[in-house]
């Protein structure tokens, strides 16, 4: 096999593995100074916690962001489009105010099941059911990240589509691997046979801080 390596290459390997046994003989003969130095350094990180910060999932700017929305169950197609429509003219009007150029370059929407085997890779889980997918300006172009645009699409859908379900995700593969293939890093659902209730229960959970609800 070394005959095979080019003699140049050969040499840097050598090199490479006597450094590291040397580096390596070196810490085991002050192992003790080694130990307490990594100890020192851990314990002086301590005070850089306040100023770090710390979040158990961080937002990862990927200048995208989709809503799928949900209208009645029983709903044609043909009125799901009708607000598919609704909520592109909103996300139009809300990101349409960096100077003269909108904050986004593509949208898509996608509204009930397609034809055929493609249903099967489809988000869509019916004629009810559809998605807008957003691409923001690049980084850097732009003032706002995925989120804040996302917030500001939110408000303007406040009143805009009465009685349909809007989820919003922002990011792409990376908010993805994060979650470990979640839309979301934490889902909250809640199941009952009385929706007055349940929808009361969820008003209270939104608005209240995690576990101040039982």
């Amino acid at each position: 096999m070394a005959a095979r390596v080019p003699a140049r290459i050969q040499r840097w390997l050598d090199a490479l593995d006597e450094g590291y046994g040397g580096l390596l003989e070196r810490t085991l003969r002050h192992r003790w100074l080694v130990i307490v130095g990594i100890l020192g350094i851990f314990v002086a990180s301590l005070g850089l916690v306040k100023r770090i910060g710390t979040e158990f999932f961080p937002d990862s700017d990927e200048s995208q962001f989709s809503i799928t929305y949900k209208t009645p169950i029983g709903t044609r197609v043909e009125k799901t489009e009708d607000t598919a429509k609704v909520i592109e003219r909103v996300i139009d009007k809300s990101l349409a105010s960096f100077g003269s150029e909108q904050l986004y370059t593509t949208l898509i929407s996608d509204s009930g099941l397609p034809v055929g085997r493609a249903a099967l890779f489809s988000t869509n889980t019916g004629p009810h059911a559809g998605t807008a997918s957003v691409n923001l300006l690049p980084r850097g172009n732009v003032p706002s990240v995925d989120v804040v645009a996302a917030e500001r699409v939110r408000a303007g859908l406040k009143d805009a589509v009465p009685g349909t379900q809007l989820y919003f995700f922002t990011g792409g593969i990376v908010k993805r691997i994060l979650n470990f293939g979640s839309d979301a890093p934490i889902d909250v659902e809640i199941l009952g046979y009385d929706l007055h209730d349940a929808s009361n229960y969820a008003a209270r959970l939104a608005n209240s801080s995690a576990g101040s609800v039982t």
